[in-house]
């Protein structure tokens, strides 16, 4: 990236990066134009500078389980999940520069605090101890967009938006009406009613990430776009009856 492909942009993520000498001076002119940084694990002195990094120390764990999750601090970052499981093997630990603050620190398996930094708050935005990993999908997107919430909230209401657009649309279905009348057609049972309640679960969780879009609230809104995809999912399986060897 150089610094003129970065200036459109509020917000850069660093997800696993190599920081060649040209990849510095872009992101320190990014960001002294009011840019903004996630930092993901590997950091060089400049980059780790730039995000209230003094230096960072490749840390192995000293048993299993060390690094399992990341806990958010007293101050945590607005609308993160208290407690994200991450299963790392290696971090690198961070040492603070005084324009920085922890949010972060990593805990065990058995919920222990390690008492060595995981997620760091600068000026310059944020930095995570180690590389997304999957182990906790739903927390480290919930994480991510709490972060690009900070750092881009343009941005994020940008994308909140298109995903509102397309929210309850699934398979054949435009709209929950259109799987309501579907669902009306089918013979009564059990599993026809429980899928009326979740169509209708659908539509008011959808009313419900409206409500906090239009007041700005975009970690709230993103949960709710996400439980009204779950409640719209459950609606759409129960109105297909399973196949014989479907097993559900």
């Amino acid at each position: 990236a150089t610094a003129s492909a970065l200036a459109p942009y509020q917000a850069a993520v660093l997800p696993l990066n190599i920081f060649s000498p040209e990849l510095e001076g872009a992101l320190s002119s990014f960001v002294s134009s009011g840019g903004k940084l996630i930092v993901f694990y590997t950091a060089s002195p400049a980059v780790a500078h730039l995000v209230g990094i003094e230096s960072l120390t490749y840390t192995s764990p000293e048993y299993d389980g060390q690094f399992t999750e990341i806990v958010q601090s007293a101050e945590p970052v607005p609308g993160a999940p208290s407690v994200v499981r991450f299963n790392s093997w290696n971090v690198f630990v961070p040492t603070l520069l005084p324009s920085a603050r922890i949010v972060g620190e990593w805990r065990d398996t058995k919920g222990k605090p390690t008492g060595i930094p995981a997620l760091v708050e600068s000026p310059a935005g944020f930095y995570v101890g180690h590389v997304l990993t999957g182990a906790d999908g739903e927390a480290q997107a919930r994480l991510i967009g709490a972060l690009i919430a900070q750092v881009a909230p343009k941005a994020w209401k940008g994308a909140l938006e298109r995903r509102a657009a397309r929210a309850l649309k699934l398979g054949e279905f435009e709209t929950v009406e259109e799987l309501r009348t579907y669902i009306n057609s089918q013979p009564a049972s059990q599993r026809i009613t429980e899928a009326l309640s979740w169509a209708t679960l659908a539509e008011e969780k959808f009313a419900k990430a409206e409500r906090h879009l239009m007041r700005g609230l975009f970690v709230e809104a993103d949960l709710a776009l996400t439980e009204a995809s779950k409640a719209l999912q459950e609606a759409y399986a129960r109105a297909h009856p399973p196949a014989p060897s479907e097993f559900r």
